[in-house]
C-alpha cells in the first residue's frame, strides 16, 4: 500500500474512488486492536469523504455523546499518530479490551496515568481510564448524521419568549398611553 493510498481503492468505471470501511461501534474495538482480518474490512461498505483517505468510518451505537453525536451517526476517524498529542476536550474513539468508547478526552497521563473520558450526555459519569488499558485511539475528524432536527426545545422556548416580549411591549404601550403629555 502506497503512502496516502488509503485502506482500499476500488475501480469505478475507470476511476479510482478511495473510501473508508464502515464498521459499527461494537466491532470497532476489535478492528482497532488489529483483530479483524482484511477480508472482514473488504466486505464492509465504504464511506467516501473528500480529503480523508486513511482511517475508519464508525457507526455510533450509544447515547453517551448526545446531543453532539447521536446513535446511528457515522464518525470519520483517523489514527492518532505516535507524535500526536491529545487535544483536551476533543472527541476520540478509544479502544480497550472491553470495547470502544466515543468520548471527549482529557489527557491526565502525566499527572495520574489516566485518560479522563467525558460524555456530552450529563446522565453519564466521567471515567478515569488507566492509560495501560488503551489499545488504540482514533481522532474523530467528521460526523455524518441523518438527524436534521433542530435543537430540542429551543424553538418552542424562543416562541414563548417572542410572545412574552410582545405582551411586554403591549403593556408598555398601555402604560405610556396613561402618562400625561
Amino acid at each position: 500500500r502506497g503512502q496516502g493510498q488509503g485502506l482500499f481503492s476500488i475501480p469505478l468505471q475507470g476511476l479510482q474512488v478511495r473510501g473508508l470501511p464502515l464498521i459499527d461501534q461494537k466491532a470497532s474495538a476489535g478492528v482497532m486492536a488489529g483483530y479483524a482480518d482484511t477480508d472482514y474490512l473488504e466486505r464492509q461498505p465504504l464511506v467516501v469523504v473528500p480529503g480523508i483517505h486513511e482511517g475508519l468510518a464508525i457507526q455510533v451505537s450509544g447515547s453517551s455523546m448526545e446531543p453532539t453525536i447521536r446513535p446511528g451517526d457515522i464518525l470519520v476517524c483517523s489514527p492518532l499518530g505516535p507524535e500526536e498529542d491529545f487535544k483536551d476536550n476533543h472527541i476520540y474513539v478509544v479502544a480497550t479490551r472491553e470495547g470502544s468508547l466515543v468520548k471527549r478526552v482529557l489527557d491526565r497521563r502525566r499527572t495520574n496515568g489516566t485518560l479522563l473520558l467525558k460524555s456530552d450526555n450529563r446522565e453519564f459519569q466521567p471515567l478515569a481510564l488507566p492509560a495501560e488499558e488503551v489499545l488504540r485511539v482514533l481522532r474523530v475528524r467528521r460526523r455524518i448524521t441523518a438527524d436534521l432536527s433542530g435543537p430540542e426545545g429551543v424553538y418552542d422556548r424562543l416562541s414563548e419568549l417572542e410572545h412574552a416580549l410582545r405582551d411586554l411591549h403591549a403593556a408598555q404601550e398601555r402604560l405610556e398611553a396613561r402618562l400625561p403629555r
